[in-house]
């Protein structure tokens, strides 16, 4: 069975070679996930690659195939799992936001899904470098090349949701402007988004305004 704290690796179990074959699976639909990616170049939607979108989806992939290759079971399966889980949850909110207005008054829970994000990377950090102080056969490169990416992780959706839903309350502009998460939650528009702040007024200081061409220091949000 497996252990919930300490899990090695052995490829000789029958069991383990079906864990193996689903990681493999796991592996692919990651790699689909630049689906979306493509989509937003071909539209044109360039605001929405993020340093964040990019770099997570490429990590993810890369790391991937390691962790398939030399330990797809073991320690890391956990981790698998419940990212898999909320990926369901993630893209559920996608399709039922892709259905119109009509559902998209409903969507409140946006916010949740990035949390569930922060708290998975938290615990996984904890829980993959168990081996370092516990030797049950799982590979020391792996866990520290795990955690490595858990905490990287964690620092950019923190970072993210920051700035996300709470910074933007308090008038900021968007940090990640453009992130395909992001939503609607910035106070400016991607395209029309200052490095600056925005006062009640409507004033874009500190920052250049992008929008219709014009490009200027200071000067005021029209509303459309």
């Amino acid at each position: 069975g497996y252990s919930w704290v300490c899990q090695g690796i052995d490829f000789h179990d029958p069991e383990s070679v079906t864990i193996v074959t689903y990681c493999w699976w796991y592996f692919i639909v990651r790699i689909v996930d630049f689906a979306d990616t493509i989509f937003f170049l071909l539209r044109k939607k360039y605001s929405h690659i993020s340093f964040l979108h990019v770099v997570h989806h490429t990590l993810v992939v890369w790391n991937g195939w390691l962790f398939i290759t030399f330990g797809a079971d073991g320690q890391g399966i956990m981790g698998v799992s419940i990212n898999s889980f909320i990926h369901i949850v993630m893209y559920s909110y996608y399709f039922l936001a892709a259905l119109g207005p009509s559902v998209q008054k409903y969507l409140w829970w946006k916010r949740y899904i990035t949390r569930m994000q922060i708290i998975q990377f938290a615990v996984f950090i904890g829980f993959v470098c168990v081996p370092l102080f516990k030797d049950c056969g799982y590979p020391r490169t792996l866990t520290y090349l795990a955690a490595a990416q858990c905490f990287f992780f964690l620092v950019l959706f923190i970072n993210f949701y920051i700035h996300t839903y709470m910074r933007s309350k308090r008038g900021e502009v968007h940090f990640f402007c453009g992130n395909y998460e992001a939503a609607s939650k910035a106070t400016v528009p991607c395209e029309n988004s200052a490095n600056g702040k925005v006062t009640d007024s409507g004033t874009v200081t500190s920052g250049v305004l992008n929008g219709n061409g014009v490009k200027r220091r200071e000067a005021k949000m029209r509303s459309h």
